[in-house]
Order: C-alpha cells, then structure tokens, then sequence
C-alpha cells in the first residue's frame, strides 16, 4: 500500500506522488484528494470515495490511498505502508510568508479537544515560536 501527498492545492502534486498515482490501478481519497490527483490517475483505474477510514489498513497492498497535503502533517501518514510526501499547508504558509520552518510548533485541533490545542498554542506562543494551528469547521478562536 502506499500513501501518497497530492498536496495542498492545485499545481501541488510532486513528481513522485503523480508517478505513483499514474501506476495505480487502485486509487482510494477523499473527493478533494481525488479532485487533485485526477489528471494522473489512469482511465482504466478504480477509484473510490473513502467512506470509512477505519478500513483503510485492510486495503490491498497494491492500493494507493491519496491524502491531501503531506500525509505526516495530520494526514494518514499513520497507515502501514510506504509514504510519498506532498507539499503541506505548513511549507506553503511558511514559503509565502518567509518564516523559517525551524521556528515553527504544529498544534492541531483537528478532531482533538480544542481548550487543549488553545492551551498549548498560547503556551508554544509564550515560549517565542510560532504556531500553525490546524483547525477544524468547528474549531471556534
């Protein structure tokens, strides 16, 4: 199985994820992911809305499973299998607005208790770093 990045945006994708994607037969992502992704993916291809991620470990090991963004940047980097980085929101965010990654501090309130990640943004923010939060809809500052 692999896990690859198709970025965060359009004109994202790298060259190593759109050749993993274009040798696919068997492509599994989000709607976005395989909006992004869908000029490398094969016409005879099968390709499939995930609609449980809880069943993506069993998937078969020639399948290629698309995350927005870079996949170990709050994506499914945590799935067994070989990872393809893509270009994250962090290093697009980071790039446009010419702060060095090394001063950055990821904090993520994506599907985690949110007084928390204020909490350990505030105390990141204190110690001089700078912090990307990565929120949700219903994450509310």
């Amino acid at each position: 199985m692999k896990i690859v990045g198709v970025g965060c945006g359009p004109g994202m994708l790298t060259e190593e994820a759109a050749a993993a994607i274009g040798a696919a037969a068997l492509v599994y992502g989000s709607p976005r992911a395989i909006a992004l992704a869908r000029a490398c993916i094969r016409p005879d291809c099968e390709v499939h809305e995930i609609e449980d991620y809880g069943t993506l470990r069993s998937l078969p090991d020639d399948a290629v499973i698309l995350s927005t963004g870079d996949p170990m940047l709050a994506g499914l980097g945590y799935l067994p299998g070989d990872v393809i980085p893509g270009v994250s929101s962090l290093q697009v965010a980071f790039a446009r607005l010419k702060i060095p990654l090394a001063r950055a501090t990821v904090v993520t309130a994506h599907g985690k208790d949110h007084a928390r990640a204020i909490s350990d943004a505030g105390e990141e923010i204190l110690r001089g770093r700078v912090v990307f939060l990565i929120a949700e809809p219903a994450f509310d500052v």
